[in-house]
């Protein structure tokens, strides 16, 4: 229950009661228990002078460097001796005012002066440094720069005269071999066994960390039987673990499988073979799902396919149809031996493609401008089977790239190639 000395209305004047706070919040000036000056949205934003913190706002100064007047809080004011209007200002008066002598904190002006810098030879080339008195009296060496003082360092640090010496190395005894060998003391005390080299390590280790001294030791293998053949087995907890069925070699795990991994037992299994109907004969089979989703027809033989295929794919419905260009008749001049010994013997008996691929041996004329009755000598080019049949895709392509393959070699007079064709 709420006390009606606690109830206190909102104090934006639309007479509705405050909330009961129910945390202490010092910045808003609320109590635990107590009720709030506002409801949630009611407070009014407190400006300018009908702030409580109002001092009188911003006072009007000037920058000392350039005269410029701009506004201040005044507890900026009190905190500084003089007001700057930019950075700039700022250090444009002090380069002027407050440096060499003029500084308040230069030289004997300084409450904390000793007197200066005093001169010193430096430890390794002796050109003489300046140092504070302190810093002479807690070093014992100067230096003019890093390189100076790395090169003394190198010459003088050296074995017992290092400040991080700790006695060098010491001779221990090999565990394994008994040799004697050096070894630092950060490396003994670490160590709990000391060796000359790893094969000595290795060779400990084989003998004294075996079996149950070993670290890394499990209770060592467990005897189990072949669920096939029922010999007897070990295997490491690990494998058990891990495991339901343990077998003695290969023959009994692939003899296991074959018993009880098949049909629907195998976790692979996705239904067992489909049974379809050849589109040819009509006589019914079975085929694996994966392999029958890949093709529309389906067929119980190749025969069946050879003889579908010679009915159904002929002419325009055939996939490798071109527009019937395979059936324009050659030249007569095209059949003829010395013709096409002519050709092969202008091409050196080389494929004439200098992209080819070189998958093959084998020659054959191809026609530049695909048209089997033009065969003058100049629309004949030789090419090996392989790029023959990659020019029947992409002609336009390929006609132009033979054409200036036979246009360049013109260009360049290899042979001239005026010769009249076979006519019989």
């Amino acid at each position: 229950m709420i006390n009606k000395s606690q109830v206190k209305l909102c104090e934006c004047g639309c007479g509705q009661p405050a909330p009961i706070s129910k945390t202490t919040n010092k910045k808003r000036g609320y109590k635990k228990g107590q009720p709030t000056r506002f409801l949630s949205g009611h407070n009014p934003p407190v400006t300018g002078s009908d702030h409580p913190n109002w001092t009188g706002g911003k006072v009007e100064v000037s920058c000392v460097q350039c005269g410029k007047k701009f506004y201040r809080k005044p507890s900026a004011i009190k905190r500084v001796n003089f007001s700057f209007c930019s950075k700039k200002c700022n250090g444009q008066y002090l380069s002027v005012h407050k440096s060499g002598e003029n500084s308040p904190i230069s030289g004997a002006k300084n409450a904390n002066w000793d007197g200066g810098k005093i001169e010193v030879s430096c430890s390794h080339c002796g050109k003489p440094v300046y140092r504070h008195k302190a810093r002479i009296q807690n070093a014992k060496h100067f230096f003019c720069d890093n390189e100076c003082c790395h090169a003394w360092q190198a010459i003088n640090w050296k074995g017992k005269d290092h400040p991080a010496y700790k006695g060098g190395t010491k001779e221990v005894a090999c565990d394994q071999c008994g040799k004697m060998f050096k070894k630092k003391p950060n490396r003994i005390k670490k160590d709990d066994h000391n060796f000359c080299s790893r094969k000595c390590m290795g060779e400990w280790y084989s003998i004294n960390l075996r079996g149950e001294n070993s670290h890394s030791y499990k209770g060592g293998y467990a005897q189990i039987n072949c669920v096939q053949c029922g010999k007897e087995v070990h295997r490491r907890p690990s494998m058990i673990e891990d495991g339901e069925n343990y077998f003695c070699s290969r023959e009994c795990a692939s003899a296991w499988r074959t018993i009880n991994l098949c049909g629907e037992n195998n976790p692979n299994w996705k239904g067992g073979l489909t049974k379809f109907i050849c589109d040819q004969c009509g006589k019914p089979f079975e085929r694996k799902p994966s392999i029958t989703k890949q093709y529309v027809t389906h067929f119980c033989s190749k025969e069946c396919l050879s003889i579908w295929r010679m009915i159904n794919w002929q002419g325009e419905n055939s996939p490798a149809w071109r527009g019937g260009l395979n059936d324009q008749e050659y030249c007569i001049t095209w059949s003829s031996k010395e013709f096409k010994k002519l050709i092969f013997e202008r091409d050196k008996h080389r494929c004439q493609n200098p992209d080819c691929w070189h998958t093959t041996d084998r020659l054959a004329r191809h026609h530049v401008d695909y048209n089997k009755e033009n065969c003058e000598i100049n629309n004949i080019i030789t090419l090996c089977i392989s790029c023959n049949t990659r020019a029947n895709a992409n002609r336009d392509w390929h006609k132009n790239y033979y054409q200036a393959i036979i246009d360049n070699r013109f260009d360049k007079g290899e042979q001239t190639m005026n010769i009249n064709p076979i006519t019989s």
